[in-house]
């Protein structure tokens, strides 16, 4: 839609979210550098690219913190061995390329407080705000971080700079949420951003019964593997009872973690909303064995759960509860989006016979739109555009679509059942109503 309609038609969380990411890919779109079939090819390689970086710069940064073989080697394998890190870097999610932004903004920065000479200092405190800038564009996500670099100040500059820079830090992160959110007000349709941001609430609910529940739990540990979390959280024990660094070392790293895991430990949502939690989780870990690197009990017990993350869940194609079995859940991943794809391409195709209405798509939205989408907008004339089908129809997670431009033909679909209510409306309005998908998967044909 935003590259044959421009501006100020999106709705959903995603543009208001993913702002730079919906651009960037509706720019390869409009100028012909990509079609809309090789999209999603494209977001793949843009995860595994970004998921290498990552990797790279976090070497760079742990060589400087502890300037040791075993922490890198540690860090190396906590991350690898982590299912919600190896699904991003496959997966097209845009929360591993903000996250690649991301992290270019602590090298600066690092760089900035602990290396930099006076003449270099004011290139990378820019730089750095870029980057962050960008991190936050491609995922709002990323201002949930600035605790953390706000921590790293702790960490890695002598006392007397912490207020001066923790305030700058503040200061840069107002204006990059203010630059984000004139950016999204010019991509996104017209609506305030309470009734949003009350939609996505009532969708993603925040309870005091889901903080820490069995549930959020299970969700964390399926996405980092046993690994991670109980070397990270012994790892944070010691270093709060150790020295003045290794103190502030945990004040960095809690500052960065504590925010996003108790946000998403309150809601309901996929273990991949805790990647960017696993990162200092890891290093922590990476520092214990930095700290103690002849100790057999930590190498023993790394061994065993590395073992024990590959056999404790069996392998699962689910971004909700993932499995250490890495390559055996790659395999069931696209399995299952190759499925999706058929399934969505064959009811997509009924858009031929008229307008229709499909609900209650869950997990499959992005395949179904894609495929739906991909009928009409790689034909030329490109007439994709926005349409609402009647007065007074609203579906409840969802948007509408006229695909075909002169024949109105419209594509509805929301995220949940509908209500009898509902079907009946859009069928008075000439839509019809194919059903759930979940239905519909279970009869088709394997």
């Amino acid at each position: 839609m935003l590259a044959t309609e421009g501006p100020g038609v999106l709705t959903g969380y995603r543009v208001r979210s993913s702002p730079a990411y919906l651009v960037a890919i509706a720019f390869l779109l409009k100028s012909g550098i990509a079609s809309l079939a090789q999209i999603p090819g494209i977001m793949t390689f843009a995860s595994l690219l970004s998921g290498a970086l990552v990797m790279s710069m976090f070497v760079l940064l742990i060589g400087r913190w502890f300037n040791s073989v075993n922490a890198l080697l540690v860090f190396w394998i906590l991350m690898e061995a982590s299912p919600v890190f190896w699904q991003a870097s496959i997966a097209g999610f845009p929360t591993i390329v903000s996250m690649a932004f991301f992290v270019g903004t602590m090298v600066f920065l690092d760089s900035l407080l602990f290396l930099a000479s006076p003449a270099r200092r004011f290139i990378y405190a820019i730089t750095a705000a870029i980057l962050f800038l960008l991190a936050t564009l491609v995922k709002i996500d990323a201002l949930a971080l600035t605790p953390g670099l706000i921590g790293m100040v702790i960490y890695r500059a002598p006392r007397k700079v912490w207020v001066k820079s923790g305030l700058a830090i503040l200061v840069i992160s107002a204006i990059v949420f203010v630059i984000g959110a004139f950016i999204t007000q010019y991509y996104a349709a017209p609506q305030p951003s309470a009734d949003f941001w009350q939609d996505w609430d009532s969708r993603w609910p925040m309870t005091f019964q889901t903080l820490f529940s069995v549930s959020a739990s299970g969700r964390f540990l399926c996405g980092a593997g046993l690994l991670m979390p109980l070397l990270g959280i012994g790892a944070l024990t010691t270093m709060l009872r150790g020295e003045a660094l290794s103190r502030r070392l945990a004040v960095f790293l809690l500052c960065w973690a504590l925010p996003a895991t108790l946000f998403w430990m309150s809601r309901p949502g996929g273990a991949r909303h805790f990647l960017t939690v696993y990162f200092p989780l890891a290093i922590a870990a990476s520092w214990l064995f930095a700290s103690y690197p002849r100790s057999r009990k930590l190498w023993f017990g790394l061994g065993v759960l590395v073992v024990a993350n590959y056999f404790i869940w069996p392998p699962s194609a689910d971004t909700l509860r993932p499995s250490g079995r890495l390559l055996a859940s790659t395999h069931a991943y696209y399995r299952d989006a190759h499925t999706r794809h058929q399934l969505a391409r064959q009811i997509a195709e009924a858009l031929k016979t008229g307008s229709i209405c499909i609900h209650n798509l869950g997990e499959y939205t992005p395949y179904f739109l894609h495929e739906a989408c991909a009928l009409y907008y790689d034909q030329p004339p490109k007439r994709l555009r926005s349409f609402e089908p009647a007065p007074g129809i609203t579906l409840p997670g969802g948007l509408s679509f006229s695909l075909s431009g002169d024949n109105n033909q419209v594509l509805g679909y929301s995220y949940s059942p509908l209500k009898e209510t509902d079907v009946e409306a859009l069928e008075n309005a000439g839509i019809r109503v194919i059903g759930d998908i979940h239905e519909i998967e279970e009869t088709s044909p394997r």
